[in-house]
């Protein structure tokens, strides 16, 4: 019996081949694209590119890139098991690396971008104080 992760990587791998003149590679997320992409950037910016990558690069650093650009799937339930807190941050980084990849000719497609959208957490209202008499209210309770 086949299991889910199975299934997905048999219809990944059974998918027509892109058109003629695409560039055939065995390139990794973890091996030409963040090197590539750390030519273009700032230290600091490399770092942080490197640090938000690692989740991604765990779970896919070793697959070719040709085979996770069909893999929205499981982009996708990776995606969901990432903390609320860092999803967005995460993601977006793994979105840009892959669309590096694009534009560099090393897939066609962008797997976390085909794997569904990525809100931007919403960030809690706080609430402010409106007057003077509310601060000392506040200090009056903090003294007793």
């Amino acid at each position: 019996a086949l299991d889910a992760g199975s299934i997905r990587k048999a219809r990944r791998l059974t998918m027509p081949a892109p058109a003629a003149g695409f560039m055939v590679t065995s390139a990794t997320i973890s091996s030409n694209v963040p090197q590539r992409t750390a030519e273009f950037v700032a230290e600091a910016t490399k770092r942080t590119l490197e640090e938000r990558l690692a989740p991604a690069r765990a779970v896919f650093g070793s697959w070719p890139l040709r085979e996770l650009e069909r893999a929205a799937d499981d982009v996708a339930e990776w995606r969901a098991t990432l903390p609320a807190t860092s999803r967005y941050r995460l993601t977006s980084a793994f979105r840009q690396t892959l669309a590096a990849a694009v534009r560099w000719g090393y897939v066609t497609r962008n797997a976390a971008c085909d794997a569904g959208r990525n809100p931007q957490p919403i960030r809690e209202e706080i609430d402010v104080f409106t007057d003077e008499a509310e601060i000392d209210r506040l200090a009056t309770e903090l003294d007793e």
